[in-house]
């Protein structure tokens, strides 16, 4: 960000555009000067981690922003256990329209790099998980990893760090699929049980809105209010099901990130899926 923040640079797609901000008097965070664009950009109060968005193929697409200073440096620093939430778009190899699809997962990751990971359920362990692999030290880069399964690298992997809250995250560029590439994003939390971080969010999301959520307990207020399960399908997630009914999976945090995502018709096998990260400015 340059010019006191008033103008913020993405670079996506091999090619970097600069924007130009405006303070959003509705939701107290940045809003394009371009009135027609839909996101917005915001940082939690201390900075640590944010949002924004790009125009890929004429199209805008949320971006999540991370201090490098927060970053951590070693791989044993990953070490825990994550609830994570995942957006995913297949590409077909042989040409065909892309899909998208959400997920609730688990990952399991040990001082040493080795992973595992279970989706869509409520238990896990290394015998019954749905991936596995290692985490290793991207060669160009002290603060990136290499998300490795099958001797293949299926993405990068980014720990935010600071006073204690983890935020783990995961870009998706999975070519080892001969059917499809898969990318996507994945957005993870240390698990423990849920605790509320009342107050209002803003969202960027996938599916072109900009959402504002206010949490109270766990009641969610948007364009309608829900009264959400806790600890449920994972201790740490709330479950807020939409009048459509529809779930929404939801993780926060105590420093004010929130994460959502659902599929419709609640279809984990194929989607489309929908996905939303924010913050509490």
């Amino acid at each position: 960000m340059t010019n006191g923040g008033a103008q913020i640079s993405i670079t996506a797609g091999g090619s970097t555009t600069t924007r130009t901000l405006k303070a959003d008097s509705a939701t107290n965070v940045c809003a394009d000067t371009d009135s027609g664009k839909t996101m917005r950009t915001a940082f939690i109060s201390q900075g640590q981690l944010g949002m924004t968005f790009a125009t890929i193929s004429s199209v805008d697409q949320p971006v999540f922003l991370i201090n490098a200073g927060t970053l951590a440096t070693s791989v044993a620093s990953l070490q825990g256990t994550y609830n994570l939430l995942r957006y995913q778009k297949d590409t077909p190899t042989n040409g065909g329209a892309a899909s998208t699809r959400s997920s609730y997962a688990t990952i399991v990751i040990d001082n040493a790099g080795a992973w595992y990971f279970c989706k869509n359920t409520s238990t896990c362990s290394s015998g019954s998980s749905n991936g596995n692999g290692t985490i290793n030290v991207n060669g160009s880069s002290t603060d990136r990893f290499d998300l490795v399964a099958g001797s293949i690298t299926r993405g990068t992997v980014f720990l935010s760090s600071t006073g204690g809250s983890k935020v783990l995250v995961v870009g998706e560029d999975d070519q080892g699929d001969p059917n499809a590439r898969v990318r996507g994003i994945w957005i993870g939390v240390p698990r423990a049980a849920w605790a509320a971080n009342d107050g209002a969010y803003t969202l960027n999301t996938t599916d072109m809105n900009k959402n504002s959520l206010s949490l109270a307990g766990n009641v969610i207020t948007g364009s309608s209010t829900i009264t959400a399960n806790a600890d449920t399908p994972l201790q740490g997630l709330l479950t807020a099901t939409s009048g459509g009914g529809d779930d929404n999976y939801i993780i926060q945090t105590a420093s004010g990130l929130m994460v959502t995502a659902n599929n419709t018709g609640n279809n984990f096998g194929s989607g489309p899926g929908f996905f939303s990260f924010g913050v509490k400015p």
